[in-house]
Parts: structure tokens; sequence; C-alpha cells
């Protein structure tokens, strides 16, 4: 199996996981007290598949919101650490890795340690509730989305990555990069 066809197998199965929720959930269904997919605004979940606000309270609990574009960079960053480990472009299985990382990721991510450190570290993640299952769901399919552009397109990545950074920090004064300031380096006062 060639990459494209990689690539294809992994969309069409985000796709149809994303279907299978919104099927056969409702809007106040949970797995482990974690919600699944909300409805926002007490609203279909399908008008509201992105959420614009950076700290609302629908922030984090729909298929995709402004942090979705952190994900974006988490791919071009792993496309590029994955070539370079692997040091060629050819290699199949590199968005399987990418994927295996960024669901650890997700996990990590919605423990009690990284979201008290959100809240603790973050102006804006002060109500910070952790993701939905959807929205993590929503940061895979992101995340494959930087990866695929550069895969593509590598010589544009980096331009991306650094572009998307910059927006990210003018419009919401948040990003990849200080999201890794603030839980792995800042100290709580």
């Amino acid at each position: 199996m060639n990459t494209k066809n990689h690539f294809k197998l992994v969309s069409v199965i985000l796709f149809i996981i994303v279907c299978i929720i919104y099927f056969t959930t409702n809007c106040k269904s949970k797995i482990f007290n974690k919600p699944i997919w909300p409805c926002p605004y007490n609203e279909s979940r399908l008008k509201h598949l992105y959420i614009k606000e950076s700290s609302g309270k629908y922030t984090s609990q729909s298929l995709f919101d402004i942090y979705s574009f952190t994900h974006i960079s988490h791919g071009i960053i792993l496309f590029y650490v994955l070539y370079y480990l692997h040091n060629y472009k050819k290699y199949d299985l590199m968005i399987y890795y990418a994927l295996f990382y960024e669901i650890m990721w997700e996990v990590i991510e919605n423990t009690p340690f990284i979201i008290n450190r959100y809240r603790e570290t973050n102006e804006l993640s002060r109500d910070y509730p952790g993701d939905s299952i959807i929205n993590s769901i929503g940061d895979v399919i992101s995340m494959s989305i930087g990866f695929m552009i550069t895969w593509y397109n590598p010589n544009i990545g980096y331009i991306l990555l650094i572009l998307n950074e910059l927006v990210l920090y003018y419009l919401i004064k948040d990003n990849l990069v200080t999201n890794i300031y603030q839980i792995f380096f800042k100290t709580v006062k």
C-alpha cells in the first residue's frame, strides 16, 4: 500500500468514527464521566462543528475549536521529526506513528495533572474541563491535516508552522509554543 492509500484509509476511518459517534450518541452521552459530543448552545451538533471562542463554555467540547490549529502544528512537527528520524520521505508507516503519538498526547492532555496545569498557568484556561471525546478525535484529525499538508509540501511546512503560531498568538494570545511553556516550564505562584 502506498502512502496516498494510507492517508485515504486514515481519513475514511476517522470520518466513519465521527459518523458513528454522531448517530449513536446524544448530547448528554458520556464515557468515564467525559462528554462524548455535547450540543453547543443547546443546538444541533452539526451546526457548531467549530467553536471559535478560545475560552468559552464549549471550547474543547465540539469537533473543532480554535485550538485545533495547534494540532495542525503538531502534525507539521511530527512530520519533520519522523522524517528526520527515518531519514527518507517514502516511509509508508509514518502517518501511523504520528497518529499513535497524537492519540497518546490526547490521553495525557486529558489527565487531571495536565488539565490542572492548564488551569493554573493560563488565564484562558481557568475553567478548562478537558476535551470531550469528539474534540480529541477532532484534534487527531487536525494533526493528520498538518501532517498530510507537510508530507505533500515539505518545503512549506516550516512556513505554515510559523504563520499558524503567529496568527494564533495574534488572535488569542495562545498557541503551541505558549502551551508548551505553560505546561512544562512556567512556575505557579
